[in-house]
Order: structure tokens, then C-alpha cells, then sequence
């Protein structure tokens, strides 16, 4: 046996998806924002996972040639989605008829 690599997505998303919902209540409400997370985890050779830290202003330096690729997709996808909900709700609103005077 291995490591099974969808054991440790699981494990990394179901880590993730609970501090999130912990988190929550401490959320800003604030329309139009939104909170970049750093989750740090380790992975043992049984393939458990261990949430190490979350931080709330991740560092995005990439020291190495392969976490520059990894922090410029991050960004760009980071980008796109804000970009894409903010379109969304602009569409929205341009489309609901105004309330009668």
C-alpha cells in the first residue's frame, strides 16, 4: 500500500471546509470582499493529515521556480472568481426593473 492521493484531498478538503464553516461568524460581511486563507497541513506515511496552521494573510513569495507557478495560478484563479461573482451580481442588479415611484 500507498499513500492514497484522494485520501489526502479528502482529508485536506474536509480540514478546510470545517475551519471555514467555524470561521464563519468572524467572517467580514462586507459585500464585494473577500479573505485569501493559507492552510498549512502535513501528511504522514500513513497518508494522515494533519492541519498544522491557517493564516489569514498567506505568505505568496514564490522562493522556488515551481511555487511562482502554483502562487500565479492561485492569484489569476483568485482573480477570476471575485472578478466572475462581482459580473454576476452586476448582471443581476442591471436586469431587475427598478421599483415603481
Amino acid at each position: 500500500g500507498g499513500v492514497s492521493v484522494e485520501g489526502v484531498v479528502q482529508g485536506v478538503t474536509s480540514s478546510m471546509s470545517e475551519c471555514v464553516a467555524s470561521a464563519v461568524p468572524a467572517l467580514s460581511p462586507l459585500q464585494g470582499c473577500f479573505q485569501l486563507l493559507g492552510f498549512d497541513f502535513l501528511v504522514d506515511s500513513s497518508g494522515a493529515v494533519i492541519l498544522l496552521e491557517v493564516n489569514r494573510n498567506p505568505d505568496l513569495e514564490p522562493h522556488t521556480r515551481g511555487l511562482n507557478t502554483v502562487i500565479t495560478k492561485l492569484v489569476d484563479d483568485t482573480l477570476a472568481v471575485v472578478t466572475e461573482v462581482n459580473l454576476a451580481k452586476a448582471a443581476a442588479a442591471a436586469a431587475t426593473p427598478p421599483p415603481d415611484a
